[in-house]
């Protein structure tokens, strides 16, 4: 794993797409703290199979179920829950 600074990803962000494209992970540091990893992208077979991209669609419904169930700020905007719905074509 190389670690880099926030500054630098800033400045030089090719250098942070070579090293992922090279299967190095990094990780993004602000003042030593850890930001995010950015982890290589997946291998070819990985990515095309419908293991993965079924589970990937799992986790993304799971994520915007969780946003969906809370109630919005500002009840002059539209919840999570019915952007999604309209975004879907469900809400029309």
């Amino acid at each position: 794993m190389e670690t880099l600074p926030l500054r630098q990803l800033l400045r030089d962000p090719k250098r942070v797409k070579k090293l992922t494209l090279a299967g190095i992970t990094v990780r993004i540091t602000d003042g030593g703290k850890p930001l995010w990893d950015i982890r290589p992208p997946l291998a070819e077979d990985e990515s095309g199979s419908a293991d993965a991209e079924a589970q990937r669609h799992r986790l993304w419904e799971e994520h915007f179920a969780g946003l969906a169930a809370v109630p919005p700020a500002n009840p002059a905007l539209p919840s999570v829950a019915e952007v999604m719905e309209h975004a879907r074509g469900e809400g029309r």
